[in-house]
């Protein structure tokens, strides 16, 4: 199943993200600082639960080249985001910048797109 989506620009996704600094900011009254803490964004502010999985397994879908290249899956009806464990970061340090950006890109489709999914009850994940 096709679902269209509106064309988002740069300029629109940055505006979105500096809202969502900007309300956790005034939730927690903590000043944002580098790096930017996806994951207390994810779970305290969004209230979204955060997981490891081996996504590959999870989809069934074999790794490209013996490498994963499925990072991060949300699921808008459970609210829930896996990453996948080759970038957790307690397991793998030298992996959190990228797992801080495959959660900041979970967290954009939760932000820009979970109302498209809302729509059709039967699509379950982006």
């Amino acid at each position: 199943m096709t679902i269209k989506v509106r064309y988002v620009s740069e300029d629109e996704i940055e505006q979105d993200a500096e809202l969502l600094l900007a309300e956790y900011k005034e939730t927690t009254g903590a000043s944002i600082k580098l790096p930017v803490p996806v994951a207390e964004i994810t779970t305290y502010h969004l209230a979204l639960r955060l997981g490891f999985a081996d996504l590959h397994q999870t989809f069934g879908v074999p790794m490209l080249r013996g490498q994963p290249d499925i990072l991060g899956a949300i699921w808008i009806d459970t609210e829930t985001i896996l990453i996948d464990r080759s970038l957790d970061p307690k397991e793998h340090p030298s992996m959190s910048g990228r797992y801080r950006f495959s959660l900041g890109h979970e967290i954009g489709h939760w932000r820009l797109h979970r109302s498209y999914v809302a729509k059709d009850a039967n699509q379950k994940s982006l």
